[in-house]
């Protein structure tokens, strides 16, 4: 991949001498969805899936990125921000804006992008860009920044300035994710425990539906206020609630009848999944995958029954693994479409890869993508310069 963006820097920007290579990861979260924003916890895993940034700093204000996925040029001057496009530069516009927002100094720069993180499938694209972006910059120009605060920033760029409200896990996880090992993630405190993945002998099958979703989908963001609603209404009964995640499930019982139906199976499936995240960290740590399993596909349940953001393409899926007897499976992501997540015997994989694409196709006329990932280390810098 290193060869290919040097030569399309080359047609782009001429001699790559001093540029630098930036990657960030994509995730896939084994369980813990539509917590994030509810200050909750969540499980993901950073995968062998990135997002590629060679770039060098300029003696001028004037940025050129190039990407290759679309294979397109964005050009403007870093203190005079064209604003919102609905595009790929959008992100980029949004980590230099939030950079100029903390009184930092910028100059230009001019870079290539590419990524090869299926886009829309849940499994953290954008953010894996933000990350990989506002982590070059931060280097090429000398930035003193936190890692938190880079992370915040990523987060802040895509809520505000892209328009998606977004959690801040797929930030998180791009930047801290360790090889073999899960990210058990307060969202509140945002602090994390490294989580051991008994991956000798199991694997990871993604599915991509091929169903493309928009993280500033209306449906995502109802949810979100959907929730902040019910905190709302629930804290004019409960003192001291500041999110979903402060409820247990003896204050639900008690109050949730002042929320409407709706509400009552947002709530709901917010709570369960945050005890089932706790439940797989435990069940990890003991060995009982055949737990983590049952865990999964009750949270996939949960979302298509409770919180109502599955897809036909996602259930079927998922009743297929069901069927099959694989260890657990579960959509992934915000839904609305996107990816599963199949966790089984890796000696099972291959016979289960040619099941799933030909169940698929039968019922829905095309092949899905699918692809068996591996866990990855989180943003780094590629060992030398070009």
């Amino acid at each position: 991949m290193r060869d290919e963006l040097v030569r399309a820097f080359e047609r782009a920007f001429g001699d790559p001498q001093g540029a630098i290579c930036f990657r960030a990861p994509g995730r896939v979260n084994l369980i813990g969805e539509h917590t994030d924003y509810n200050d909750g916890f969540v499980l993901p895993v950073g995968v062998d899936r990135y997002v590629y940034f060679l770039v060098r700093r300029r003696e001028d204000k004037l940025a050129r990125i190039y990407s290759l996925n679309f294979a397109e040029m964005k050009e403007f001057e870093v203190d005079r921000l064209p604003g919102r496009e609905g595009t790929w530069g959008d992100y980029i516009q949004g980590i230099i804006g939030e950079f100029w927002a903390r009184g930092d100094e910028l100059e230009g720069f001019e870079g290539v992008i590419y990524g090869d993180i299926p886009i829309g499938a849940g499994l953290g694209s954008s953010a894996a860009l933000e990350v990989a972006v506002a982590y070059g910059m931060s280097r090429i120009f000398e930035i003193d920044i936190s890692d938190l605060e880079l992370v915040k920033l990523c987060q802040r760029a895509e809520n505000d300035f892209v328009g998606a409200n977004c959690g801040i896990m797929d930030q998180y996880v791009s930047f801290h994710a360790k090889r073999g090992k899960a990210l058990f993630l307060d969202t509140r405190a945002l602090t994390h425990q490294l989580i051991d993945l008994p991956l000798e002998e199991l694997g990871l099958l993604v599915v991509d539906t091929g169903v493309k979703h928009s993280l500033a989908s209306s449906e995502y963001n109802k949810r979100r206020k959907e929730c902040e609603e019910s905190v709302r209404l629930l804290g004019l009964h409960i003192e001291g609630l500041r999110a979903l995640r402060d409820l247990t499930p003896q204050l639900l019982d008690r109050y949730e009848k002042v929320l409407p139906d709706r509400l009552q199976r947002r709530v709901r499936h917010v709570l369960e999944e945050n005890l089932r995240v706790e439940q797989t960290v435990q069940a990890l740590k003991q060995g009982d995958m055949a737990r983590v399993g049952r865990l999964l596909f009750a949270s996939h349940e949960s979302l298509r029954d409770l919180y109502e953001v599955s897809s036909p393409e996602l259930d079927f899926l998922v009743d297929l693994a069901q069927r099959e007897g694989i260890i657990g499976a579960r959509m992934t992501g915000a839904g609305f479409g996107g990816a599963t997540i199949h966790l089984l015997l890796k000696g099972d994989i291959p016979d289960y890869r040619e099941l799933v694409r030909r169940e698929f196709e039968g019922k829905f006329g095309r092949e899905p993508q699918i692809f068996e990932i591996q866990t990855s280390d989180g943003v780094k810098e590629e060992p030398e310069e070009v």
